[in-house]
């Protein structure tokens, strides 16, 4: 049996999740001591109190933008949410901005929401991919459930950082690699700094510091959770670290060798470019599933159209290699061995494994999040990650080739990638 073809529909993708209870939930690093309380200690917030929270100051000194009110049924969590937000007071604001290399503007930019009525409780939003934007923070638990159950309307006050950098300003979401302090800032410090000054914020619009502290990401969120608890252990009581990027090196490999693999499927334009939607067409795609479904389907005792139980299944790829020339039917040969190469995972100019982490074997699937299942080459599975679209280059780009000249090499370089191409290959004599 190719282990590699067993899905983890079971687990979390990176293999992990972690609490950690922390002895208390102290204020970090930071020696500033926060802003005076106001008098009565009330666990209340007025409109006019949040009008006036960027007038006082707070430890790391940060720059607000004005402060928002929003009335209670004004705004949903999200678009799907059939439940509204209560009142509370919108707070934005950047620590330490400044211009960092090549002109380019770089701060901690935050968002903290205040609920009119708070349980005296904290509640920091991880981040997500190499962060970039401030999402709004309102706590979200659990994405399925359509943003009905958060933190802000359970009372928690939420915050949420950018991690120091904005895409917006960046050529690549990879290029604040290129400012070290802005590496820095993405690695620890624009998440310390933000639950310091966060907790400062509070401690001054109510009159007193959280009770209880608690920290909740998944995958770059997990590893910010993860960096919690080995540099700032006392920042919070609680910290829930799923799918934790911690071996970023070896999830970027595995994410390039996947290109490299399906380069070898793909036509080229005009210029050698590589055209990597197509790679695999949706027929070739669905090819895929119909075939895994049928190899697989019955392996939990029901015939129902699911794979419930993967790791009973023997699926190999090469039962769709063409017998004769290629045809909507079959694979051809280059495109059945991108995909078991794909699956087997990375290997050194050696030939050792890359051991990559979240996964139980050492070739196991090697790209994070991505698992051999019916949803392997649907649009939400690999074809995002390594195939793309007819404008768009594969996700992995960004998330591993791209990566590398900013993050993994020092001083970082200027990638140049002239071979990458999302046009429609022209047939030439």
């Amino acid at each position: 049996m190719n282990t590699g073809f067993q899905s983890h529909l079971s687990k979390v993708a990176g293999g992990a999740l972690l609490l950690s209870l922390a002895a208390c939930f102290g204020g970090g690093n930071d020696d500033d001591a926060p802003a005076p309380p106001p008098a009565g200690g009330a666990r209340t917030l007025s409109e006019a109190s949040c009008t006036a929270i960027g007038s006082r100051t707070y430890t790391n000194s940060p720059v607000f933008g004005p402060s928002r009110w929003v009335a209670e049924g004004a705004e949903k969590a999200a678009t799907t949410a059939t439940t509204a937000l209560p009142a509370h007071c919108v707070v934005q604001g950047t620590i330490a901005p400044r211009t960092g290399v090549g002109g380019v503007p770089y701060g901690i930019q935050f968002e903290l929401r205040l609920p009119a009525a708070w349980n005296g409780r904290f509640f920091f939003q991880g981040g997500g991919g190499t962060d970039g934007s401030v999402s709004p923070a309102t706590g979200i638990i659990n994405s399925a459930d359509g943003g009905n159950n958060v933190a802000l309307s359970q009372g928690y006050a939420v915050v949420s950082t950018d991690g120091g950098h904005q895409n917006s300003t960046l050529a690549t979401t990879a290029a604040f690699g290129a400012d070290p302090q802005a590496r820095i800032d993405w690695g620890y410090n624009a998440i310390d700094k933000t639950a310091v000054t966060a907790k400062s914020i509070i401690q001054g619009s109510y009159g007193a510091a959280p009770d209880k502290s608690y920290f909740l990401g998944c995958s770059n969120g997990g590893r910010q959770g993860m960096m919690f608890t080995q540099r700032f252990p006392d920042a919070f009581d609680g910290v829930v670290a799923g799918a934790p990027v911690m071996d970023l090196g070896s999830i970027t490999a595995a994410e390039i060798w996947g290109l490299q693999q399906f380069a070898k499927a793909a036509p080229r334009d005009t210029t050698g470019g590589i055209v990597w939607s197509q790679s695999f067409s949706p027929t070739d795609r669905q090819l895929f599933t119909d075939a895994y479904v049928k190899a697989c389907d019955a392996t939990d005792g029901v015939a129902d159209g699911m794979v419930q139980n993967p790791f009973a299944c023997s699926f190999d790829p090469a039962v769709l290699q063409c017998t004769g020339a290629k045809n909507d039917t079959c694979w051809t040969p280059t495109q059945v061995a991108a995909v078991k190469a794909t699956v087997a995972g990375p290997v050194t100019s050696s030939g050792s494994p890359v051991r990559v982490p979240g996964y139980a074997l050492p070739r196991e699937t090697p790209v994070e999040g991505y698992v051999i299942d019916t949803g392997w080459m649907t649009p939400s599975g690999q074809p995002s990650r390594l195939i793309g679209t007819a404008t768009s280059l594969p996700g992995d780009f960004a998330f591993g080739a791209v990566q590398v000249p900013y993050l993994h090499i020092s001083p970082p370089t200027l990638p140049s990638i002239p071979w990458a191409s999302t046009g429609t290959p022209t047939p030439t004599a």
